[in-house]
C-alpha cells in the first residue's frame, strides 16, 4: 500500500524506503505500547512532501523521545529513529479519543 502510494506520487526510492521503515515503527509502537489497532493515513502535501499519521484508540499518553535508550534494550529506539530521520514529526491527542503519530519527509 505504501509502496504504490510512493511509487504513483513519483517520490524516490530513499524516500520509499525511508517511510516505510518510519511506518513499521509507528505501526509497532501502536500495537506493542498502545495495545491497539492502527489506522495509517498518507497525503501527499505540495511540493512533494509526504505525510504519513498513524492513530490508535489507545488512552496511553503521548509517546516520547528516549534519547538515552539502554543498549541492550531490546526496544526504545522507534521514536529516536523517527525523529532522525523524518523532516519533521509530532503527535496529538484525538478528540474522539486515542492519538496520532505523524512524520512528513520531504521529497
Amino acid at each position: 500500500m505504501l509502496g504504490q502510494f510512493c511509487g504513483t506520487a513519483g517520490l524516490s526510492g530513499e524516500v520509499r524506503r525511508t517511510a516505510s521503515l518510519l511506518v513499521s515503527e509507528l505501526v509497532t509502537n501502536s500495537l506493542v505500547h498502545g495495545r491497539s489497532a492502527a489506522t495509517v493515513d498518507m497525503e501527499l502535501r505540495p511540493e512533494g512532501v509526504l505525510r504519513v499519521a498513524v492513530s490508535d484508540r489507545s488512552s496511553a499518553p503521548l509517546p516520547a523521545v528516549d534519547l538515552h535508550p539502554e543498549t541492550c534494550a531490546e526496544g526504545g529506539r522507534g521514536l529516536l529513529i523517527v525523529s532522525l530521520l523524518a523532516s519533521r514529526w509530532g503527535s496529538a491527542l484525538s478528540p474522539r479519543g486515542g492519538k496520532t503519530v505523524w512524520f512528513e519527509l520531504d521529497g
